[in-house]
């Protein structure tokens, strides 16, 4: 039970920050997601101090709200055993 409801508040972190990157168009610190609209491209963050990249910043925010989970692919125990032996 207390793991389930832990997976529940990590996926609801996970969907509100999701959401609020997308509505801030990707623009968000990477230190402390401060919305970074309206200021330079380039500069210090006024709320934490950290000195950001706003194509950067875009380009993370996006990466992060549009990863899928990709499966591991499957390797045999014989696979294994001869990559062992090379």
């Amino acid at each position: 039970m207390f793991f389930m409801i832990i997976i529940m508040i990590f996926v609801h972190w996970q969907l509100r920050w999701r959401k609020r990157a997308k509505a801030n168009d990707y623009l968000l610190c990477l230190c402390c997601g401060y919305t970074l609209e309206g200021l330079p491209e380039e500069g210090t963050c006024p709320e934490c101090g950290i000195e950001y990249c706003g194509q950067d910043c875009r380009m993370v925010w996006e990466k992060f709200c549009t990863r899928t989970h990709t499966p591991r692919p499957k390797t045999s125990a014989r696979k294994m055993d001869v990559d062992q032996v090379e």
